[in-house]
């Protein structure tokens, strides 16, 4: 369904209204429990923790709107500003106010989150610094249901692999009373990030075995240019091989693949894409830079789009890194050979070394977004593009890093 034209100009507002209605109707309701004084510091607390904790739910909005609106700051500079005062509100509760954490469970689980650094400091942390792991319940299947919280039709795993802000929710039955050990392996084998799923207190798992390290072959470059750079080299089918797709999946185990993604229900945006977006990911390793199409973030213009509009974003990585590629504020749909009914959404794509992949999008959010590889130092390093939705006249289309529609893109 179309909104009306005034509607779609005042989106931002109205979710920015609804929002503060939210959370001033949570704010009376604890001062009415707790008293005001109590109330506006719980709340506080809590809109800090969807800042903090689960930046999906962008509860960063209610300041990062009006801070953009009456200082016209940069959207990276309005957030950083949100996370400042959120990191300090909490500094400031626990050494002076930290009685207040224990009003509602949300902020006793949130001073959990903050006063313990292990597992909780480290989970955030290894996510920020960009580790990709390997989940499992060694001797449970998982029944994923969720793709970053999005219903998608029950797919029975044995293992998946996932990104700094990827997220699946699975459900386990355990078959026996005993501990199973939740086992995230990063690809780089050094050890374990481990937790146990039991029905006592202090029963655990067992450790399993490291699986051996996987690594990248001359299959996961860029060999369109590899060829161009020397027309001559040699390979051999050990060459061929790409490291990226061993997982370490025992033989008749079964690792999550994005094919099996199937969303549950019946997309209402079935269209085919009105034009195809290039996002040619790449990078310098000895200056350090990442680019999207060989510019850093800096030097690179928005990718506009018009409200309503649909696209293609096709995705290829010429790099030997694999890019975990985040848009905020919409959903893309998986082009990964279901119906087109059954394209699963995703905020999160993982672009593999040397591959390409596509994902359609419907414009339907009005706003300017960040869209940027969630390894975070790529990111700073200038892998990252501003894509704004907007009402736009035909002239103000760009006409650059597009290609018109062509036939559907193999994966």
């Amino acid at each position: 369904m179309k909104l009306p034209p005034v509607i779609t100009r005042n989106k931002p507002l109205i979710k920015f209204l609804l929002l503060l209605g939210f959370l001033g109707a949570y704010f009376l309701y604890l001062s009415m429990e707790y008293g005001a004084g109590t109330g506006g510091v719980v709340a506080a607390l809590s809109w800090s923790f969807f800042v903090l904790c689960t930046p999906i739910a962008d509860g960063g909005f209610l300041l990062d709107f009006p801070i953009r609106l009456l200082l016209g700051l940069p959207m990276m500079i309005s957030e950083i500003v949100v996370w400042t005062i959120a990191i300090s509100l909490n500094g400031w509760a626990l050494h002076y106010s930290p009685g207040d954490y224990d009003t509602t469970s949300l902020t006793r689980l949130f001073h959990t989150i903050l006063t313990q650094p292990y597992p909780y400091w480290g989970i955030i942390f290894l996510s920020g610094l960009g580790t990709f792991l390997s989940l499992r319940f060694p001797g449970l299947k998982m029944s994923v249901v969720q793709a970053d919280g999005q219903n998608v039709e029950p797919v029975t795993i044995d293992e998946f692999r996932f990104a700094p802000a990827e997220t699946y929710d699975v459900i386990v039955t355990p078959k026996e009373d005993k501990a199973y050990t939740i086992a995230a392996e990063p690809m780089d084998r050094t050890g374990f990030a481990l937790g146990s799923l039991a029905t006592a207190e202090g029963m655990k798992g067992e450790i399993p075995a490291q699986r051996p390290r996987a690594l990248l072959s001359m299959a996961d470059m860029d060999m369109e240019q590899m060829m161009k750079d020397d027309p001559d080299m040699e390979m051999t089918p050990a060459d061929m091989i790409s490291g990226w797709a061993k997982t370490g999946t025992p033989e008749g185990q079964k690792a999550l693949s994005y094919a099996d993604l199937r969303y549950a229900g019946v997309q209402k945006d079935q269209r085919e894409p009105q034009r195809t977006i290039d996002v040619r990911l790449g990078g310098n390793m000895e200056r350090y830079i990442w680019t999207i199409n060989g510019k850093k973030f800096s030097e690179a213009e928005p990718i506009r789009l018009k409200y309503g509009e649909r696209v293609r974003l096709k995705f290829t990585n010429e790099s030997m890194m694999a890019h975990p590629m985040h848009l905020h504020g919409m959903f893309v749909q998986l082009e990964n050979g279901q119906p087109a009914a059954k394209l699963p959404n995703k905020h999160t794509v993982i672009v593999p070394p040397g591959q390409s992949y596509s994902v359609l999008l419907t414009a339907d959010e009005v706003g300017e977004w960040a869209f940027h590889c969630h390894l975070l130092y790529h990111m700073a390093s200038g892998m990252m593009r501003q894509v704004v939705v907007a009402k736009l006249d035909a002239a103000d289309m760009p006409a650059t890093e597009t290609t018109t529609q062509g036939g559907h893109h193999a994966h």
